[in-house]
């Protein structure tokens, strides 16, 4: 089962949307090797890779695409309603 852990799949998202780990630790603020690790987390629990890691950054594969796909249009629904509750 895919982590339901929310910062996993920011960061995952992230990663995705900006082909760079590095990238998206400085958009989250986290180290590059939380990312690393977050993501290991995620391919684990799916079962395999998600990315293919490349000199030039990395790049979702197929499922990559279709978790990315499907995590951004949960965050989309939830952020809102966390920003109600919780508005920092």
């Amino acid at each position: 089962m895919i982590s339901r852990n929310l910062g996993h799949l920011r960061l995952f998202l992230a990663a995705s949307q900006l082909g760079s780990r590095i990238r998206a630790s400085e958009r989250a603020r986290v180290s590059q090797p939380a990312v690393t690790q977050a993501l290991g987390k995620l391919e684990g629990a799916a079962g395999g890779p998600l990315f293919d890691r490349t000199r030039q950054g990395v790049f979702a594969r197929e499922r990559g695409e279709v978790l990315a796909r499907r995590v951004a249009r949960a965050l989309a629904r939830l952020d809102p309603a966390l920003r109600e509750v919780s508005p920092r």
